[in-house]
């Protein structure tokens, strides 16, 4: 597992190299991570239970199904501070190329910003830039043979319902998958 992380930290160190020949569908494109990027910050801010995480979320899943994976959804309801919120995470397997069961490698990211706050935020360096990137690095590992079970997983709920962050008021969503 520790060889399987650092290849493809390696991978993406590659990818990022200076500009030559167009990669081939199994290499990463930062081009195209940023495209996402642009696309999930135009959304806007994008606190968990709103129609822009919802859109999100859609995004995602049509991305996800363009690579050929399968998205799913996982709904739930998260009581909160400010009440209960109709929240749900996406996520996607990609199983080993050979079709063995091997050990998961879930790789995860949150989607949703944080609301409350005094002025826009949407989130570019925060839930955007992740999500963006993992989205990338989905459409190149279902394009290569892989040793291990990949779960590509995006989180709804990360961020505080209130305005400060304290426990338990978030990882609702990671928790729900957990």
């Amino acid at each position: 597992l520790p060889r399987t992380v650092l290849a493809l930290a390696l991978g993406l160190a590659a990818a990022c190299s200076p500009a030559r020949a167009a990669p081939r569908a199994s290499e990463f494109e930062p081009a195209r991570a940023w495209a996402h990027l642009e696309h999930i910050v135009a959304l806007g801010e994008r606190p968990a239970g709103s129609a822009e995480l919802e859109e999100l979320r859609r995004y995602l899943e049509q991305e996800l199904t363009t690579a050929g994976l399968a998205p799913e959804r996982e709904a739930f309801r998260a009581a909160t501070p400010c009440g209960e919120i109709e929240m749900a995470n996406v996520f996607a397997d990609l199983p080993a190329a050979d079709g063995a069961r091997t050990p998961l490698l879930v790789l995860a990211t949150h989607i949703d910003t944080k609301a409350g706050l005094p002025f826009p935020f949407v989130g570019a360096n925060d839930g955007g830039s992740g999500t963006a990137v993992l989205l990338e690095l989905a459409r190149v590992l279902a394009a290569r043979a892989r040793r291990v079970e990949v779960r590509f997983l995006f989180l709804d709920g990360e961020e505080a319902m209130r305005r400060e962050w304290r426990d338990p008021d978030n990882c609702y969503g990671s928790r729900q998958h957990v």
